[in-house]
């Protein structure tokens, strides 16, 4: 009976997921806060959608990507360790993860709406705004 032996995940591995990550929250922040800019500066009347929108996006851009890059990082790994095991074909890929081209896609259309919405929206009439009195 054939066998091999994983090896333990070393500090540098993890780290480069911390990494990874914080850099993809960071990332995605930035980005979901240019809509939320854009109806703030332009006075949008439902700015507050747009707020709450593009926190979700934010949210789900980072999330889907992450799960996407932390899945690749695990079937590279394992990938080697097959390869290096001799119980691998190299040219097989039939078990590799499938990148999330849908999601990536509707959450780009989204990110386009997001972004036309202040632009093309209502603005806030001075007489609206409730600070005034």
């Amino acid at each position: 009976m054939l066998a091999y032996a994983r090896n333990v995940d070393s500090t540098e591995s993890n780290l480069s997921i911390v990494l990874l990550c914080a850099g993809l929250i960071i990332a995605a922040a930035a980005l979901g806060l240019i809509p939320i800019l854009l109806s703030r500066s332009r006075r949008h009347v439902q700015s507050d959608a747009v707020l709450g929108l593009g926190i979700l996006w934010a949210l789900l851009a980072a999330g889907v990507t992450a799960h996407a890059c932390m899945q690749q990082m695990k079937w590279s790994d394992e990938r080697s360790l097959r390869i290096e095991s001799g119980y691998y074909d190299p040219q097989d890929q039939s078990d590799s993860p499938r990148l999330p081209w849908e999601i990536w896609s509707a959450l780009a259309v989204g990110y386009g709406g997001l972004i036309l919405w202040p632009l093309y929206g209502r603005r806030k009439d001075v007489t609206d705004d409730s600070h005034h009195g």
